[in-house]
């Protein structure tokens, strides 16, 4: 009876353990009508840290750049993300750095036209 018992409590303790790993994994992000394609590692951010992250980018974009919008989010780490958009014409492409510093998403580094070009040749 007494091995019974421990096995339960193991059993118990090994539920309770899953659970709550369960439960710390970010929302997952879901797609809606006019999201840019999200690449990189998407399981470390969460819905409401990628709504925050497209918004700035969008308020960027609408301020500097008002003809042009995000057409992909990528994802590097849970506080670090790059936020494109095409620029020109032709393939050429820019990101928004984004970070979280202090539990808050800002744009550390704006765009750098034509190192994309630089870095292809």
């Amino acid at each position: 009876m007494y091995t019974a018992a421990r096995s339960a409590v193991a059993i118990l303790a090994f539920c309770c353990a899953s659970c709550a790993a369960e439960s710390n994994a970010p929302k997952p992000i879901t797609a809606r009508t006019g999201d840019p394609a999200v690449i990189g590692k998407a399981h470390l951010l969460s819905e409401s840290d990628f709504r925050t992250v497209l918004l700035l980018s969008r308020q960027w974009l609408a301020q500097h750049m008002p003809k042009h919008s995000v057409h992909e989010i990528e994802i590097y780490s849970s506080t670090s993300v790059g936020a494109c958009f095409e620029y020109s014409n032709g393939p050429s492409t820019a990101c928004l750095m984004l970070q979280r510093i202090g539990g808050q998403w800002r744009i550390t580094s704006e765009p750098q036209f034509g190192l994309a070009e630089k870095v292809r040749i």
